[in-house]
C-alpha cells in the first residue's frame, strides 16, 4: 500500500470516528494522517474544526493557516479563520479574512 493510500484510509477512519462521536480518536487519527502526508488538506481542515469546537482556538488557527497555504483561494477556510479570530477578539484581522471569503 502506498503512502497516499495509507493517508486516504487513515482519513476515512478518522471521519468514521468523528461521525461516531469519538472526537479524541478522530483527532489522533487526523494527526496520524498528517504524519503520513503533511499536505493532506482535508485532515488539516477537519482537525482545525475539531480543535475550534473544543475552544482551542490558537491550535485550530495554526491548522487553518496551514490548510490555507495549500489552497489559498478556499473561501470556507478564510471564513473559518475569520470566525476563529473573532472569537479571540481579533476583530480587525477577522474582518480581513471575512472579506477574502466573499
Amino acid at each position: 500500500m502506498t503512502e497516499e493510500k495509507n493517508a486516504t484510509a487513515l482519513f476515512n477512519l478518522a471521519v468514521i470516528y468523528e461521525e461516531k462521536g469519538d472526537k479524541q480518536r478522530a483527532k489522533e487519527t487526523y494527526i496520524e494522517v498528517l504524519k503520513v502526508d503533511s499536505s493532506h488538506f482535508k485532515s488539516k481542515v477537519n482537525l482545525a474544526i475539531l480543535l475550534d469546537k473544543e475552544g482551542r482556538g490558537t491550535d485550530a488557527l495554526n491548522y487553518y493557516k496551514e490548510a490555507l497555504q495549500l489552497n489559498p483561494k478556499d473561501a470556507r477556510i478564510h471564513h473559518n479563520i475569520g470566525i476563529n479570530l473573532k472569537r479571540q477578539g481579533r476583530l480587525d484581522e477577522a474582518l480581513q479574512y471575512y472579506k477574502k471569503a466573499i
